[in-house]
């Protein structure tokens, strides 16, 4: 856990920096990091294991349940209209959590032999950020986000989720 929390601050220090390389070699997920001034850890939770196996399949079912959604809320009337699109859009976040979980066991296993079955181990956290700049106005806003990374073993720590708490697809099981 403490090897998680180390490679954490490191990813908030490079969002803080703007550091565009930095930030594709410790995370899988797209950020807009332009206002962000820095990061804080609020919560740690439990580690949880899983494996690439579990990912791969939540990722297939993500993504059929995500085009369904799609496709009904494309045909819907108005009356169902709103819910099937926020249905859709609740999906379609689940889908790019799984994906980029996907491509952060490639990340943090570069040339490391990840079978179906390796255990991988993933951490949640809360965290704040702080927005501030022209965008932004005077003040700088402290904003929650709920940020998810992955190890395999061996591994190094990957951020593969960034997301305001109010967004966070929840609950999930990585």
């Amino acid at each position: 856990m403490r090897a998680a929390r180390l490679e954490i601050e490191r990813y908030l220090d490079a969002l803080a920096r703007s550091d565009l390389g930095e930030l594709r070699r410790r995370s899988t997920c797209v950020v807009p990091s332009e206002s962000i001034q820095g990061g804080t850890i609020l919560r740690i939770e439990p580690l949880r294991v899983t494996t690439l196996r579990a990912i791969d399949s939540l990722s297939a079912v993500a993504s059929a349940r995500y085009r369904a959604a799609d496709s009904v809320w494309s045909r819907s009337g108005e009356a169902a209209a709103d819910s099937l699109f926020l249905l859709s859009r609740l999906l379609a976040r689940r889908t790019l959590l799984y994906r980029n979980a996907l491509r952060a066991v490639a990340v943090s296993g570069e040339g490391i032999a990840v079978r179906p079955d390796s255990p991988i181990r993933t951490i949640r956290m809360r965290v704040r950020l702080r927005f501030g700049g022209p965008l932004i106005g005077v003040k700088p806003v402290d904003r929650e986000h709920v940020l998810r990374a992955l190890a395999v073993p061996r591994g190094r720590w990957i951020v593969f989720s960034i997301n305001p708490r109010e967004d966070e697809p929840r609950p999930e099981p990585i």
